[in-house]
């Protein structure tokens, strides 16, 4: 009896000793509520001085900005329409070319829009948009790219190429943007199915890389798929640094650790094991951590890539970003992030090798318009950046 007591003794001990062992530096406790209403402003304050112009254009919950080769602006509109923006004195004329009926809530809807590298003879773009819930799956949503021609002034469907994406009413992705490479990269949200995250086998938590008619390239880091990364939350941005050509990804973190990740084809950046540098903790781990128990050595999981950069007291919700790649402009080189709960456009720097420099805040919108960023896009010496709701503003060097 006495040894049996013994020996159930020594299993307690080694569970204990191997739930805590794998503790990644500090522990990140999930909690429901991470949009925190004390949010403090992340500087430093960016010293530079700025043009800004609030261009007046109605816009019902735009998504994402792109340009055509012509110079002439494409918007998305959450709830299902694509206007097209032409420049006269600004860009204060636009055109409906297309209205989808997508499914809405909350995060879903008409997201991303992508134009293919040979608009100029193709006519060809990309739309992400949410299909359809899942019945059987409380607050799951299946999402699908399609791709369509700009034809008269309107946006002619012509396939689908990706369909039945996983998603969730918060967390479906949506970012489509085509990389150095001319190939289509997709963010992909968490989904609904927390045990395969991790799982190859699974579109969601991931980045993927397709060609333009969603077939398999030859070169994917893992043969026959189409995933590029995995380990995602909610990747809502994606762009390319100019000179290394380095894709870099931005994607909301549960309490507020919220990360801009520098991607290699293949890599693994932990969720839902880790968020920033630190690995979620329940149950006993947390019980062990919180009451500071003596922890063995901690481990890093092998193959799992940290961020470069993220926030751990404060909530930024970066969404798009985007990159200046005109070499002779006073921004060359420099990240934009457009943050919702931030509520600012914030700068990411780099060495001319790529080396990251640090970052700052760049531009929060005055009083009156709407503060929350959905997305920055850089054309023609300019950045332009929309609200979460409404509004249009371009923000330009004084130099």
């Amino acid at each position: 009896m006495r040894t049996k007591s013994v020996i159930a003794g020594l299993v307690c001990c080694l569970a204990l000793l191997y739930l805590a062992a794998i503790t990644v530096e500090e522990a990140y406790y999930p909690r429901d509520n991470y949009a925190h209403a004390d949010n403090p402003l992340p500087g430093p304050m960016t010293d530079e001085e700025i043009k800004v112009r609030e261009i007046d254009v109605t816009l019902n919950r735009p998504w994402d900005i792109e340009f055509l080769p012509d110079g002439s602006m494409l918007v998305t509109e959450q709830f299902g329409t694509v206007k097209l923006l032409t420049y006269a004195s600004d860009y204060t004329h636009s055109v409906e070319i297309l209205k989808l009926k997508p499914f809405i809530r909350s995060e879903t809807g008409l997201l991303g829009l992508a134009v293919d590298p040979d608009f100029s003879s193709n006519a060809y773009l990309y739309v992400y948009h949410t299909t359809a819930p899942i019945p059987e799956i409380e607050h799951a949503v299946m999402n699908r790219i399609d791709q369509y021609r700009l034809e008269h002034m309107k946006m002619v469907f012509i396939r689908t190429i990706l369909a039945k994406i996983p998603g969730t009413f918060a967390h479906s992705g949506g970012r489509l943007e085509f990389g150095p490479d001319h190939k289509l990269y997709a963010t992909i949200g968490d989904g609904p199915e927390r045990r395969r995250y991790q799982d190859p086998e699974y579109l969601g938590a991931k980045i993927l890389r397709m060609n333009r008619d969603g077939s398999v390239p030859i070169d994917n880091p893992i043969p026959g798929s189409l995933i590029y990364t995995i380990g995602h939350r909610n990747p809502q941005g994606i762009s390319w640094h100019p000179l290394t050509h380095e894709a870099f990804s931005a994607e909301h973190g549960p309490s507020r650790h919220d990360e801009i990740n520098r991607l290699s084809p293949g890599a693994n950046y932990g969720w839902d094991t880790y968020a920033c540098r630190k690995q979620k903790v329940t149950g006993w781990r947390r019980l062990l951590i919180r009451f500071e128990a003596v922890l063995p050595d901690r481990i890093v999981s092998m193959g799992t890539k940290f961020p470069m950069f993220c926030t751990e007291d404060y909530t930024l919700a970066p969404s798009g970003i985007a990159f200046v790649d005109d070499e002779p402009h006073p921004w060359f080189g420099d990240l934009f992030v457009a943050a919702l709960h931030g509520q600012h456009l914030r700068r990411f720097r780099f060495d001319s090798l790529g080396n990251y420099l640090g970052s700052e805040v760049f531009y929060r919108r005055s009083e009156g318009h709407d503060p929350r960023l959905r997305d920055v896009e850089y054309h023609d010496g300019s950045l332009y950046v929309i609200g979460d709701s409404r509004g249009l503003t371009r923000i330009s060097p004084t130099r």
